[in-house]
Parts: C-alpha cells; structure tokens; sequence
C-alpha cells in the first residue's frame, strides 16, 4: 500500500480517501532571515521552491485571499516525491515548499518551520491509500487502512488514544 497526496493517473490502483488536510506554505527561520521577505506569492519567483513530482499540484500554486486568486509556477533546484521529505529538506534551510499540515504541524509547533505568506490560502489536499485492486481485500489490508484512518482521524482532533497491542493477522 502507498499513501499519497494525489491519486495521480494510476488506472491500476484502487484510490480510498483517508483525509483532508490543508496545505501550508513553509520555509525554515533561517531560510526566511536569509532571503528577500515575501508579501505577494509573486514574488516567490525570488526564491527556491521545493515541489512534490508525485502531486498534480506541483505543477502550479494556487493561492486565495479573499476575492484575490493568484495562480505561480514554482520554480526551484528540488523536486521529490516524498512529501516527508520535503518537510525535513524545509527544515534544513532548502527552500520554500507546500506540506500537508497533518504532516508539518509538530515542527511548526517546535519552531523549526514557520508559514509563509499568512493570509493566503492554498487548497486542501487530500490524502489517499493507493494499493493494487483484488476480488477480495485481504483482511489484513483491510485493517491497514482501517488503522491508518484512526490514527489519522485522532491526529486531526489532537487526541491521542490509548495504544493498543496490534491485532495479529493470520
């Protein structure tokens, strides 16, 4: 099983939408008191975006403000597939790159990452559970996905269950 920010154009995999999460624009501290400040996403032209190649929506940035709409094309020396990746590349001063907050929220809590343009908004994402199609979905698949939900779900509401001792799937 693959989990994923977007189904992409992949006809043989079953897609099972996990969640939604809002996409936050993110630079490290450090990044951000080395290079130009930024008030417009325009002027993201001046600095080193991070996309995710997995992601249709690394293609184009879609910002919103109010009735403003603001469409870029990042451009940077980076592209990954990983969208964990790209929060600890943030982290090390790489650039500014788009995160799903489920993703990034702990390092902007600690300070490691900070929001770029506040006030504006990207659209939310949404997360998938991407595997190959079968007449049956192993049982085991099942509770795969099941369990990924919760924990999401628990994430999303800041609570944090009581850890259980996993199911053993025979």
């Amino acid at each position: 099983m693959a989990i994923r920010l977007d189904p992409g154009q992949e006809p043989d995999l079953v897609c099972r939408k996990l969640t939604s999460s809002p996409i936050c624009l993110l630079a490290s501290p450090a990044y951000l008191t080395q290079h130009p400040p930024i008030q417009h996403p325009e002027e993201l032209v001046n600095h080193n975006c991070l996309c995710n190649s997995s992601a249709q929506t690394h293609r184009t940035w879609q910002f919103q403000r109010g009735e403003e709409h603001v469409e870029i094309v990042p451009t940077g020396n980076l592209i990954f597939n990983n969208i964990t990746v790209i929060r600890e590349a943030l982290k090390e001063d790489a650039g500014i790159g788009t995160v799903p907050s489920l993703i990034c929220d702990e390092a902007i809590r600690r300070g490691e990452l900070v929001e770029v343009l506040s006030g504006w908004h990207l659209p939310a994402g949404t997360i998938y559970g991407m595997y190959m199609p079968r007449r049956f979905m192993p049982l085991a698949l099942e509770k795969l996905l099941d369990h990924c939900m919760e924990e999401i779900q628990s994430a999303e509401t800041g609570l944090h269950t009581t850890r259980r001792q996993p199911e053993r799937i025979t």
